[in-house]
C-alpha cells in the first residue's frame, strides 16, 4: 500500500481511536460501562489490525521482507564464515561468479568500518571472506544470494548494499540459527520463517488480555497497529525482530501476575538479544532500594526476579558461545556493537537528538550529495557536538531519569518495569521502529492522558511524514514529541513523589494503590476497569 493512502488512513483511524476512546473513558467516568462504546473499541482494535498488516498488501511482491531475510537470514544462516563483516562482501563475490550478468554496484558499505567503500577496492576483502568457506557451504550460500537478486532491482540491492550490516547478538543467532540453519531461500520456507514474530506477538497479546483485561488489552492493540514509529514497512515480514518486544512485554506482565522468575527469565532474553531491555529493571530497582530503605531488607520478590533474571543470563550467554564461534563470538559482538553505536543514523530517536538537532540537520545544509556517502560531514558533526555538548547532555539525562525514577518510587512492580521505557528514550538513541514498545502505554494507573496524547503524537508524526521527505526532520521531531509524551505519562507520580503525597491520599482518591513494598502486585483496580458490569 503507498505511504500516500496508508498514512491518511493511519491519521484518520487516530482520530477515531481518540473518539472512541473517549466514549469509553466517560461511559466509566459516569461509574458504568457502556456495551456500545467497547463494542466500538474492538471494532476499531479489528480495524487497525488490518491496516497494520497494510490490508493484506505487506510489501507488494510479498509478506516477505527483503531487506531484513537479506541481513538478518542470510548472516545468521551462515554466520561462522560471514561475522560480523562478511555479509555485503560475501554477497557481491558470491553475484560476480554466478550472477554475471547482475549489474554491478559502484559502492558498498565496508562492515569492518562502517564506511562506504567503492566495490573495487574491497576486492582482497571479498577473496578473504570466500576463503572461510568450505566449497559446499559457499555453493549454499551463492544460491541464497541468487534469489535475493532474483527478486529485487539492482537499485534495491544496491540500497540494501549500502546499510550498516548485520548487529544481532550470538544469543539471537542461535535461537534463529533453530529456525533457519539449513533452510533454503525460497518464497515458502521464507515466508514460514516470517511468520514467526506473527506467532510471538499473538502469544504476548494473549498474555497481556489475560493479565490486564479486555480494555487494557484492545487499547494496547489499538496503539501498536497504529503506531507510526511501528508501521509494518520497518520490521513486518522479518526474521525474528519482534522477539525482545515479545519478551519485554510478556515480563512485564509476568510482574504483574507475582511471577518473579519468569519475569526475570524473560527480561534476561529481551537484553541478550537487543542489550537495551535492561532499562526495564531500573524501576524495580528503585522499588527495591525503596523497599531497602523502609524495610531494611530486600523482599522476596527482589530475590526471585534477579536470580531468574542471572540464570537467564547465564543460559543466553552459553547459547550465543554455540554459534560456530564460540567465545570470540562475544568479543566480535561487543566491537560490532562499539562501532554501530558511534554511527549517527537519521532515523534515531532519543533525547540526544533533542539537545542536538538543530536548523543544519533539518534543512540537511551539512548533507553532501557528491559524496560517496553524502552523510560523512553530518555525522562528523554530530559527533563533535556530542562530545562540546557532553555536560548539557549528561545533566539531561540525569534529570529525565530521575523524573522516570521519582514515577517508579509509587508505582506497582509491572508499572515501574513499564517505566523503563522512559530511561530507555533518555540514555540511548534506538532506531524509530523500537518504540512499538509503547503499546506498554496503557498499563500504568494514570496513563489516560498519556494514551490520548499518543493519538495526537501519531497524526502529527503522520501529517510531518506526508509533508516531507527528509528522516532528519520527521524522527529529530519525533525526539521532541516522543520525550514530551513520556513526560506526561510519568510526570503525574512523580510530582506525587517530589511533594511528598502520602501514599494513603492515593488511596482515598484512586483507589488502593500499588503494594510496591511487599510482593509488587497492584491491588487496586486499573482507571480503565468500570467499578460496575455492563448496563
Amino acid at each position: 500500500m503507498p505511504e500516500t493512502l496508508e498514512l491518511p488512513i493511519r491519521i484518520a483511524f487516530s482520530v477515531l481511536a481518540l473518539a472512541v476512546i473517549g466514549w469509553n473513558l466517560f461511559s466509566m467516568w459516569r461509574g458504568r460501562k457502556s456495551k456500545a462504546a467497547f463494542f466500538s473499541l474492538i471494532l476499531l482494535a479489528a480495524l487497525s489490525v488490518g491496516l497494520y498488516f497494510n490490508f493484506g498488501k505487506f510489501h507488494g511482491q510479498s509478506f516477505i521482507h527483503h531487506w531484513e531475510f537479506f541481513h538478518y537470514f542470510l548472516n545468521s544462516k551462515y554466520f561462522p564464515e560471514l561475522g560480523y563483516d562478511g555479509l555485503y562482501s560475501a554477497s557481491i563475490k558470491a553475484q560476480t561468479e554466478t550472477d554475471p550478468r547482475y549489474p554491478r554496484q559502484r559502492a558498498t558499505r565496508d562492515l569492518r568500518t562502517n564506511q562506504k567503500m567503492f566495490v573495487s577496492a574491497l576486492t582482497a576483502h571479498q577473496e578473504e571472506v570466500k576463503a572461510r568457506f568450505s566449497p559446499e557451504r559457499w555453493k549454499d550460500f551463492s544460491k541464497d544470494n541468487s534469489f535475493f537478486l532474483r527478486w529485487n532491482t539492482p537499485g534495491y540491492i544496491e540500497k540494501v548494499r549500502s546499510d550498516h550490516g548485520f548487529n544481532a547478538s550470538p544469543t539471537w543467532i542461535f535461537v534463529a540459527r533453530l529456525f533457519d540453519n539449513g533452510v533454503s531461500a525460497k518464497f515458502r520456507p521464507l515466508s514460514l520463517l516470517a511468520s514467526l514474530d506473527i506467532v510471538l506477538l499473538a502469544i504476548m497479546f494473549v498474555v497481556v488480555f489475560r493479565t490486564y483485561g479486555a480494555t487494557i488489552g484492545l487499547i494496547s492493540l489499538i496503539v501498536f497497529c497504529l503506531n507510526y514509529a511501528g508501521r509494518f514497512d520497518w520490521l513486518g515480514g522479518a526474521l525474528l525482530r519482534q522477539d525482545w518486544l515479545a519478551a519485554a512485554v510478556m515480563g512485564v506482565c509476568m510482574l504483574r501476575r507475582r511471577r518473579h522468575a519468569a519475569a526475570g527469565l524473560l527480561f534476561a532474553y529481551a537484553t541478550m538479544v537487543r542489550i537495551f531491555p535492561v532499562l526495564f529493571l531500573l524501576g524495580p530497582g528503585v522499588l527495591a532500594l525503596k523497599s531497602l530503605l523502609q524495610e531494611r531488607r530486600l523482599p522476596k520478590w527482589a530475590w526471585q526476579l534477579g536470580l531468574g533474571y542471572l540464570v537467564g543470563l547465564m543460559i543466553c550467554f552459553g547459547a550465543g558461545c554455540l554459534t560456530g564461534k564460540g567465545m570470540s563470538a562475544w568479543t566480535e559482538f561487543a566491537g560490532k556493537i562499539e562501532q554501530h553505536h558511534a554511527t549517527w543514523l537519521t532515523n534515531n530517536v532519543g533525547l540526544h537528538n533533542v539537545l542536538l538537532y538543530g536548523p543544519d540537520t533539518f534543512s540537511r545544509r551539512t548533507v553532501s550529495w557528491n559524496l560517496l556517502d553524502p552523510w560523512t560531514r553530518w555525522q562528523a558533526k554530530m559527533t563533535a557536538m556530542k562530545h562540546d555538548r557532553r555536560i548539557l547532555l549528561t545533566l539531561a539525562v540525569l534529570l529525565y531519569v530521575g523524573v522516570i525514577s521519582a514515577a517508579a518510587w509509587r508505582c506497582s512492580l509491572d508499572e515501574a518495569a513499564a517505566l523503563g521505557m522512559g530511561a530507555i528514550y533518555a540514555t540511548l538513541l534506538l532506531t524509530c521502529y523500537y518504540w512499538a514498545m509503547l503499546l506498554m502505554l496503557p498499563f500504568k494507573r494514570r496513563s489516560e492522558a498519556a494514551v490520548v496524547a499518543f493519538f495526537g503524537f501519531n497524526i502529527f508524526l503522520c501529517i510531518v511524514h506526508l509533508a516531507h521527505g527528509s528522516f532528519e526532520l520527521r524522527y529529530g521531531l519525533m525526539s521532541w514529541t516522543l520525550g514530551a509524551l513520556l513526560l506526561v505519562w510519568a510526570l503525574p507520580d512523580a510530582l506525587r513523589t517530589f511533594r511528598g503525597v502520602p501514599e494513603e491520599t492515593d488511596r482515598q482518591s484512586h483507589g488502593p494503590p500499588p503494594d510496591a513494598g511487599g510482593d509488587g502486585a497492584t491491588t487496586g483496580r486499573s482507571p480503565w476497569q468500570p467499578t460496575q458490569q455492563y448496563q
